[in-house]
């Protein structure tokens, strides 16, 4: 996309075919093992009491974050794919998508970042950590970190807008774009 304040122009993307069906292909390979891995994990942890400490309970919240992307965000990929430059997705997705993109992405960099530290204390300070005190305190921590991958996503959400633009062959055509 070529843009200023006056003037709006995008650039095609041209896809090979054989490229865009094998960018197809693996997209729907990644979406199928990562729902199924992700509510493996998910379940799992539910299900059996001796796996529900603190780690895992941060594990399961990856999971979360990465299913929430997987099913919200994949239509959007796949738009890529074959939207040629097109936005079809109507103006709520335009806003949602990058919205839970950020989202996920700002709450599984804080989780990862509690995992390092949990592994840290567990390993440097093992006689101060205790397993059923880490999971009381793991629950309020990570319902901290969604609430505040919100707030840094909202932007996302206010400023990303549909618009309608002229194409570089002189098509209008509807696109999807955070404008701050």
């Amino acid at each position: 996309m070529i843009a200023n304040d006056s003037n709006v122009t995008m650039q095609r993307i041209e896809w090979l075919p054989g490229l865009q069906l094998a960018a197809c292909i693996f997209y729907s390979i990644i979406l199928l093992v990562g729902v199924i891995g992700n509510i493996l994990v998910i379940v799992i942890v539910v299900k059996y009491r001796h796996m529900r400490n603190a780690t895992n309970f941060l594990l399961t919240n990856l999971s979360v974050a990465d299913l929430f992307l997987l099913l919200f965000c994949t239509a959007d990929g796949y738009q890529h794919l074959y939207g040629k430059d097109k936005h079809r997705l109507g103006k709520f997705m335009c806003r949602f998508s990058p919205f839970v993109q950020n989202v996920t992405a700002t709450c599984s960099v804080l989780t990862i970042m509690a995992i390092s530290y949990e592994r840290f204390v567990a390993i440097c300070k093992p006689l101060k950590t205790s397993s059923h005190v880490a999971v009381f305190q793991t629950i309020p921590t990570v319902a901290l970190f969604w609430l505040i991958s919100c707030i840094i996503s909202i932007p996302f959400f206010i400023f990303t807008k549909t618009y309608m633009m002229e194409s570089t062959y002189n098509e209008i055509i509807v696109a999807c774009n955070a404008k701050f």
